[in-house]
């Protein structure tokens, strides 16, 4: 949408009239300037009226800084006095009771010395502590509460006066040493005395120990004021390095209104003095005094307020008060004595900037209208001097649209004359030029590219590319002619060539076709005679498998029929033991017989029945012991018959495990012969395949020949008309010579 806008804007800016548009620009190019010299010009008045402006408020300030530290001045003036008239008594070395110290020497006219009565033995005693004190003392306390007496009846900005010493610091035994006074005890000729304990630790007290000079407080709410606020200027006495005590002088604060500044040019500007904590000392704005920052203004603007003060650097600036007006405040710090305060100059914004306004509601109208008259001069001049160019532009339009008939006529000879003439120049040449190429385009039109360029002179600057151009066609034409004659003939030749050979190709590719169709049935009955193996391949390997299955089921026999043998073999072991045992029992009986038949010969006749049954136990036993030897032997050859057969038994199992490994062997030997028939089947199918396509791409390209045959007539056909066209162009040998007319 914005740069829908943007094109608007531009298009009606081009179609805005030229003296319009000037105008327009003129006044633009017035406006900027002369809103940047009024701008420039306020703002240089600005500046200038501002520093102005917070230059007098500096000088108010200074002023009243000024004032502030003639005030302070004039309080260590008379606290100086007051020092030096105690650090006097340590001068002084007489006892209570003892001769007067006497540091003089009285003369009269003749120089002559007047010795003073013998005081010795007259006693003094203080007038502000109940104790007997030197002559020395007593004198100089007369003269301290002289002092301090005169000060507070002749100084209206004296709240009080005091001096508070050390322990024993005013005379030996004396522990407490403050005299005080008011500005009411001058009144009453009354001297306040305040114990050490009092201001011992007090901050003004320990600070003019520590620093042994002059210092100042900061405002802080005095008793004997009834809250009043007050400053105390504080002086150390010392006596040769020794701390003895200090001379301190309240100061009211009313003192400050000495910084009072007033300017008729601003009601609302009012003075203030600022301690280093923020509190008002002084303002001409009563309700301010005694209060701090943060009570008097917003929270913001006071916490504004502190952190410039913070750097303890002169600052300006704006901040609001708390009925919400904008005011510039200008503050300088002064450093008086130990402590920084600020003298301060509040005055409203818009009284502060007053002139500066003033300034520019002058120069805002003046400005506008130096420029309304600029543009209106500017509009009127310029639409009555191009007023010409309307007619050039008509005439512009004109032979814009190929209309050369028309005349520009303009008397002056300024710079829309010099536009007009150069029109007119501009007319005529177009004139000649189109009406010259005409001419050399009537020619081209004929097809003679030979002919001679004339009026060559016509076309100089930009016009020249349009010459140039025309060589450069000619040129080209007539090159190119050239080559599509010597192309033409060349294709001619060409394309009988391609004929012929396309011709040759069909019948290559014919005789191809035969031969892959004959390959193609001997490598699908391969393809068969293939597959068959594999599948007798696959039948022997399934035989195989069963044959090695055969063969460990005899050799699981085997081993069981070898376990039976040694079953046997360890039984006749066993039988042997036992028929070994038969034949011992078989040898204990024939002894025993032998021994019956011995008894029975002893016994004579009551022997022989005995003797009888002795031999036959006697035969019966050898018949034993012969049979049991029978029975060894033939279990020791039934023994060794069945080692024999063990024997036998494991050569066989060995031998079946031999074949059984055999028969892995050769079944895996048949599944390999199985899966390389298969891989040869795919082999042999995947190349019929092929030889399929083959013989399709030939059968394409027998097709394609002969129709590349027949293109090859036609090509060659259209090549001689092609050269009997040509003949009719005029052919120019050589390029154009382009020096002529140059």
């Amino acid at each position: 949408m914005k740069k829908d806008s943007n094109a608007r804007t531009t298009s009606l800016w081009k179609r805005m009239k030229l003296s319009s548009r000037m105008s327009l620009a003129i006044g633009l190019l017035s406006i900027f300037v002369l809103v940047g010299l009024s701008f420039a010009i306020i703002s240089m008045g600005k500046v200038a009226v501002n520093s102005a402006l917070q230059g007098n408020m500096n000088d108010k300030i200074r002023l009243g800084i000024a004032d502030l530290d003639n005030l302070v001045t004039q309080a260590e003036i008379t606290a100086n006095t007051i020092r030096e008239g105690i650090v006097s008594i340590y001068d002084h070395k007489d006892m209570a009771g003892g001769v007067p110290a006497n540091p003089w020497t009285i003369q009269d006219e003749n120089h002559n010395i007047i010795e003073p009565q013998n005081m010795a033995g007259t006693m003094f005693r203080s007038r502000v502590v109940d104790a007997v004190i030197p002559a020395s003392r007593y004198n100089a306390e007369t003269t301290l509460l002289d002092s301090i007496y005169s000060s507070m009846t002749t100084n209206e900005s004296y709240v009080g006066i005091g001096v508070f010493l050390e322990p024993e610091a005013f005379y030996q035994g004396i522990e407490n040493y403050a005299p005080y006074m008011s500005k009411a005890d001058a009144k009453n000729r009354t001297i306040m005395v305040y114990p050490y304990s009092m201001y011992a630790n007090k901050d003004y007290y320990l600070k003019a120990k520590e620093t042994s000079e002059l210092n100042l407080t900061n405002a802080y709410v005095d008793d004997s004021e009834e809250g009043g606020y007050v400053v105390s200027v504080v002086l150390p006495i010392f006596y040769k390095e020794e701390f003895k005590g200090v001379v301190i002088i309240d100061i009211s604060l009313s003192v400050f209104e000495i910084i009072e500044q007033k300017d008729s040019r601003f009601a609302t500007l009012f003075s203030s003095v600022i301690d280093s904590n923020g509190r008002f000392m002084y303002s001409m704005n009563k309700d301010r005094q005694g209060k701090l920052l943060s009570e008097i203004l917003p929270e913001k603007s006071a916490s504004a307020l502190q952190s410039f003060m913070d750097k303890n650097t002169g600052f300006n600036t704006y901040i609001k008060n708390n009925e919400g007006d904008l005011v510039q405040f200008h503050a300088i710090p002064i450093e008086m004595e130990g402590v920084s305060w600020w003298v301060s100059v509040e005055v409203s914004q818009k009284e502060f900037t007053h002139a500066i306004t003033k300034m520019i509601m002058l120069a805002v109208p003046i400005s506008l209208l130096g420029i309304l008259l600029l543009v209106g001069f500017s509009f009127f001049y310029i639409r009555s001097s191009l007023k010409p160019l309307k007619r050039i532009a008509k005439v512009g339009d004109y032979v814009a649209e190929g209309d050369f008939s028309h005349e520009i006529h303009y008397s002056y000879q300024d710079e829309i004359g010099q536009i007009a003439e150069s029109m007119a120049r501009v007319v005529e040449r177009t004139r000649s030029i189109i009406k010259d190429l005409l001419g050399k385009l009537g020619e081209i039109a004929k097809g003679n590219f030979s002919f001679e360029f004339w009026n060559t002179d016509l076309y100089k600057g930009e016009y020249a590319p349009l010459l140039s151009g025309l060589y450069d066609i000619l040129d080209d034409l007539n090159v190119t002619m050239r080559e599509i004659h010597s192309s033409s003939q060349q294709v001619n030749a060409s394309a009988e060539q391609v004929s012929d050979s396309a011709r040759s190709l069909s019948d290559g590719a014919n005789k191809q076709a035969y031969s892959i169709e004959n390959l193609s049935t001997t490598m699908n009955a391969i393809s068969v005679k293939i597959e068959e193996t594999a599948e007798m391949a696959q039948h022997a390997s399934t035989l195989s498998g069963e044959t090695g299955n055969a063969v460990e089921n005899s050799n699981e026999k085997m081993n069981e029929m070898s376990k039976a043998m040694r079953d046997i073999t360890e039984k006749s072991q066993e039988i042997s033991k036992i028929i070994k045992t038969i034949d011992d029992i078989a040898f204990q009986t024939n002894i025993l017989s032998l021994n019956a038949a011995i008894e029975a010969a002893r016994a004579g006749v009551a022997g022989k029945g005995f003797a009888v049954v002795a031999d036959e136990v006697g035969n019966l036993a050898q018949k034993s012991a012969k049979a049991a030897q029978n029975t060894a032997g033939l279990i020791e050859e039934t023994i060794e018959a069945v080692d024999k057969g063990a024997k036998i038994t494991a050569e066989t199992a060995e031998s079946l495990s031999v074949v059984s490994q055999k028969t892995e062997k050769i079944n895996r030997i048949i599944s390999s012969i199985s899966s390389t028939s298969e891989d040869e089947a795919e082999g042999i199918k995947q190349l019929s395949n092929g030889l399929e396509q083959i013989s399709t791409v030939v059968q394409n390209n027998t097709s394609t020949a002969e129709e590349s045959a027949a293109a090859s007539e036609e090509l060659s056909g259209q090549s001689e008309l092609l050269n009997r066209l040509l003949d009719k162009f005029q052919l120019k040998s050589e390029p154009y010579d382009r020096t002529k007319g140059k």
